[in-house]
């Protein structure tokens, strides 16, 4: 960036080219929709292309997905309560992200929402359960120490509390 005015923003006018294409690619609604539907004609050649990378060298494949498992357990189990309500199939499935589970374990101070307690693994509670009809989302979702997330299993929460006193 030697030749670079003082007041410029950036580096040369291919850089400020990049940077009003993206803008545009990603800033509107109709941009987004754009991309939507490449991500979607693109779909069937990206997964042919993860699989015949992961053929091409399957043992280097299944031990790179072991050491993301152990270096990311609560993304991992994210993606794992995600799999599981899109079986489910429940009406109203909204994906909950990393960031939510984490704002949501945050705002209970990393406790269980049921006991107070705070245990070393934290699970995700659905307070009406998936098996009962309740909806995978992040209003749905409770931060739950394993002995409370098992002993409610799938009832609601007041059938729960009635057994429990």
């Amino acid at each position: 960036m030697t030749a670079k005015k003082r007041h410029a923003v950036y580096c040369s006018r291919p850089c400020k080219a990049r940077a009003a294409e993206q803008r545009l690619r990603t800033g509107t609604e109709a941009g987004r929709a754009r991309n939507a539907e490449r991500y979607r004609k693109e779909r069937a050649r990206r997964i042919d292309y993860a699989r015949r990378q992961y053929w091409a060298n399957p043992d280097a494949s299944i031990a790179y997905s072991k050491e993301w498992r152990k270096a990311n357990p609560e993304k991992r189990r994210v993606q794992h309560e995600n799999r599981r309500a899109l079986k489910v199939g429940n009406g109203g499935y909204i994906p909950i992200t990393s960031a939510d589970w984490e704002r949501i374990r945050r705002r209970f101070n990393f406790c269980c929402a049921y006991c107070g307690v705070r245990p070393e693994k934290v699970v995700m509670d659905h307070v009406v359960p998936l098996s009962r009809g309740g909806r995978h989302s992040p209003s749905n979702v409770l931060p739950a120490c394993p002995a409370c997330n098992g002993s409610k299993y799938a009832k609601f929460l007041s059938e729960w509390r009635l057994k429990a006193s």
